[in-house]
């Protein structure tokens, strides 16, 4: 949950990856076993919504900032 001033802008989901998408696994290069090894170490953005009322240029982008660099301990802490 994102707040600014107790008042909640948005809300994102973060979740384990899914096991086998040719798009990604063909674009990153990864050989079946690689997947296996390495698929731990991608997360899926499973939701992501600012709310409808929340006007603030370029907000989206610095919540995604701001949750890029938060989420590898977040989720080795998991």
């Amino acid at each position: 949950m994102v707040y600014a001033d107790s008042q909640l802008l948005a809300l994102l989901g973060f979740g384990a990856s899914a096991w086998q998408v040719a798009d990604r696994d063909r674009s990153i290069g990864w050989s079946g076993d690689q997947r296996k090894r390495n698929l731990q170490l991608v997360v899926n953005n499973a939701r992501y919504l600012i709310l409808p009322w929340v006007k603030c240029h370029n907000l989206a982008s610095h919540i995604l900032s701001i949750a890029a660099k938060r989420l590898p301990d977040d989720w080795q802490q998991q």
